[in-house]
C-alpha cells in the first residue's frame, strides 16, 4: 500500500520524501507499476538515469547517420519508460516527437523533450538512492544466477542473431527488453558496453563482444 497509518492512526504518505525530491514525476503512479515497492522503484529510476543520460547525443548521432529508424526506436524507448516511471509530461512530449519522426516531419517537439529530460535527470542526480536500490539490484541479480537459470546467456544469444544480420530494429528492441531486467553489476557493465557499441553503429564489434562473453 502507498499509504500507512502512524501510531495515532492518522494516514501518512510513506513516499512524500520521494515526491518532494522528484517534482517532475508522479511518484505514486510510478510506484503502482513497481508494486508499491520503494527499492524496486529506485532501481528503475537508477536504470533510467543511466540509460538516457546521453539521449540528445544518441539522437544527434542517428540524425547525422540518416538513421531515422534508430531515432524512432530511441524516442519510443524513452516514451515507454517515462510512462512506467510516472513522468506524464515527458511521456506526452516523447509521444509527439515519435509521431513527428515517423511522419518525417521536423522534430519540433525535441527541444521541449530534451528540457524535460534534463530537468528530471538533474533531480535524479540530487536524489540519494541509498543502499536500498543497490541491495535490490544485487538480490534480484543473484536470483537470476541460480543454478539452471540461463536468462542472461539466452538473452545474449538472442541479441547476437540480429547483430550478425544487421537487423537494426530487432537489435534495438531486444536491447530495450534487456534494459528492463535486473542483472548483476558485471552484467550491467557488459550491457552498457553493448549499448555504447550499438549507439555507435558498431554492430559487428558488438556481435564479437557477445561471442567473447559466451
Amino acid at each position: 500500500m502507498l499509504e500507512h497509518r502512524d501510531s495515532s492512526g492518522t494516514k501518512t504518505d510513506e513516499y512524500a520524501d520521494l515526491q518532494a525530491a522528484l517534482p517532475a514525476l508522479d511518484v505514486r503512479a510510478g510506484l503502482r507499476r513497481a508494486m508499491g515497492k520503494r527499492a524496486i522503484y529506485l532501481n528503475l529510476l537508477h536504470k533510467f538515469k543511466c540509460r538516457f543520460a546521453d539521449f540528445p547525443g544518441v539522437l544527434k548521432g542517428c540524425f547525422a547517420a540518416g538513421d531515422m529508424e534508430a531515432a524512432v526506436i530511441e524516442v519510443h524507448s524513452l516514451k515507454g519508460v517515462a510512462a512506467s516511471l510516472g513522468a506524464a509530461s515527458l511521456h506526452s512530449g516523447a509521444k509527439e516527437l515519435e509521431q513527428q519522426l515517423r511522419r518525417r516531419q521536423s522534430p519540433a517537439a525535441l527541444p521541449q523533450v530534451e528540457y524535460m529530460l534534463e530537468e528530471l535527470l538533474q533531480q535524479l542526480d540530487e536524489l540519494d538512492f541509498g543502499t536500498s536500490e543497490a541491495n535490490t539490484r544485487s538480490r534480484i541479480g543473484e536470483e537470476n544466477q541460480t543454478p539452471g537459470n540461463t536468462s542472461w546467456t539466452g538473452s545474449l544469444k538472442e541479441l547476437h542473431i540480429p547483430l550478425e544480420k544487421l537487423q537494426v530494429s530487432k537489435v534495438k528492441a531486444q536491447l530495450e527488453q534487456l534494459q528492463q531486467s535486473s542483472w548483476t553489476a558485471s552484467q550491467q557493465e557488459q550491457l552498457q558496453h553493448l549499448e555504447r557499441m550499438v549507439q555507435g553503429y558498431q554492430y559487428k564489434q558488438a556481435a564479437k563482444y557477445i561471442e567473447e562473453l559466451l
